[in-house]
């Protein structure tokens, strides 16, 4: 068993990833509430150890959602009262939070005339503790939705979807002093096939977007960027083409290092890809595969802090749970991904922020029995683990699969297998407990554990052994 020993050593080390704190319920109430897609951000932080977070929910049941703020003045250990940012007669949803100093903004979309979606902004001028009025941003016919926010110093970019006229563009306004005054629109794609879930991150004069487009029968990620802080557009570039459906970018950016994360097809379940440019958007390397789960692998949302980089997703192996993975070194590798949440019901559509020292993350969960609104925070998580310089495809071999209730085996997919049928469920001692076959294998009997996958040789190789540690 020295050899499985050794491997239960990796497994350990993979499981730990740092101090995540237990979960905190944020909120407690008789409806629902909801975080937003993720092209939007619904946690973020600022100067202070002030942290930030923005969701939607209906305080009545007649439907009609509101915008929601609360915050934490020591990074995220306590937190202030609820704050009502919106009193429309009918709904706002989707919010947007953006961070610069004391400056805290927010975007989201509003029915509040009753016949379209409009977007609105809102900001406060001292981190959060009061908020200033709101001002409309659109205001033709037809719907505007999925809004996103960035900001670099006095300049705000934000972007939308919208279906004026019988054609669905992406549309772009921008303020040069902090939200005071607004440029016209501009449309940034030209295309009407449906560009929609617009993506922006901002430093510098640099902006960089990038958007689901149906062109394509099975849909696309294109990027576009302007250097010179919205004012101009560079050409539209397709980031993603393949034969498969790709959807639901996110952007990060640090330095001259912007990254992207989004929703991919291409192995037949939905899995969560990475890329990154070295140069501000002028050329971009490979695609990475973040992912290799059995089920569904969706949602994903990034956040970055200098050669560090982590993305929460939201996943189905049998139950939607919150996960999260990360890289130390620019994004050339990644950890295994890990759950982030213990609920046994719907988890979904993960914010995450980073100050430079600690981790935030936010979703809303059904295992109250209603959609309620979770945190976690990791408060030393930035720089404290090194990478091993190996990719994540051969990486994946070696560290643990973390699962709770059901084991699932395929040739490819949670578990790779090296070896034949019969496969057997081994404990530390090297005890079988249980025989296992491809597809669903039901663990929930056995004690939470390290347990080892092991199998005969093929074809000359090596048995092989495949670390499991069950949770409840």
């Amino acid at each position: 068993m020295r050899t499985v020993l050794s491997l239960c050593l990796v497994a350990l080390a993979g499981v730990a990833l740092g101090q995540w704190e237990p979960e905190v319920r944020m909120t407690n109430t008789a409806n629902s509430e909801y975080t937003s897609p993720s092209n939007a951000w619904c946690v973020a932080t600022g100067p202070g150890a002030i942290v930030h977070i923005a969701y939607w929910y209906a305080p009545v049941n007649n439907g009609n959602f509101e915008i929601y703020y609360r915050r934490s003045t020591d990074a995220g250990a306590t937190w202030g009262d609820t704050v009502r940012l919106t009193s429309a007669t009918l709904t706002s949803q989707q919010p947007c939070l953006a961070v610069q100093d004391s400056f805290i903004y927010v975007v989201y979309m509003d029915y509040r005339n009753g016949t379209d979606y409009e977007i609105y902004f809102q900001r406060s001028t001292d981190a959060g503790a009061t908020w200033g009025s709101e001002t409309r941003l659109t205001s033709d016919p037809g719907i505007s939705n999925n809004p996103c926010i960035a900001v670099s110093g006095a300049n705000l970019h934000v972007a939308y979807d919208d279906q004026r006229g019988g054609t669905c563009k992406v549309y772009y306004r921008r303020s040069t002093d902090r939200g005071l005054t607004w440029s016209s629109e501009v449309a940034l794609t030209s295309n009407t096939f449906y560009p929609a879930f617009p993506c922006l991150a901002a430093i510098g004069s640099y902006v960089h977007f990038a958007w689901n487009d149906w062109r394509v029968p099975k849909g696309s990620v294109y990027y576009r960027r302007s250097t010179d802080s919205g004012s101009t557009w560079e050409l539209e570039v397709p980031l993603v083409l393949v034969d498969s459906y790709t959807y639901g970018p996110s952007l990060a950016v640090s330095g001259a290092r912007v990254y992207m994360t989004w929703n991919d097809y291409r192995f037949n379940d939905p899995e969560i890809f990475f890329k990154r440019s070295d140069d501000n958007g002028a050329h971009w390397g490979a695609d990475v595969r973040i992912t290799d789960a059995w089920g569904i692998s969706q949602d994903p949302n990034i956040a970055v802090s200098g050669t560090d980089a982590y993305i929460v997703f939201d996943e189905n192996q049998g139950q939607w749970d919150i996960m999260f993975t990360r890289s130390t070194n620019n994004g050339s590798t990644w950890t295994t991904p890990e759950f982030l949440c213990s609920s046994p019901n719907r988890s979904f559509y993960p914010s995450i922020a980073t100050d430079g020292t600690a981790l935030h993350v936010v979703w809303h969960d059904m295992r109250d029995g209603n959609r309620e609104i979770y945190y976690r925070r990791n408060p030393h998580a930035v720089g404290m683990e090194e990478e091993r310089d190996t990719p994540y495809a051969v990486r994946r071999t070696h560290e643990a699969t973390i699962v709770r209730g059901v084991l699932r085996l395929a040739k490819t997919g949670t578990v790779p297998l090296w070896g034949l049928s019969p496969l057997s469920l081994v404990d530390a001692d090297g005890r079988r407990v249980m025989e296992l076959r491809l597809g669903p294998n039901d663990v929930s009997g056995l004690a939470p554990g390290v347990y080892f996958i092991s199998g005969p040789s093929a074809g000359g190789r090596q048995p092989s052994a495949r670390v499991v540690v069950i949770q409840r």
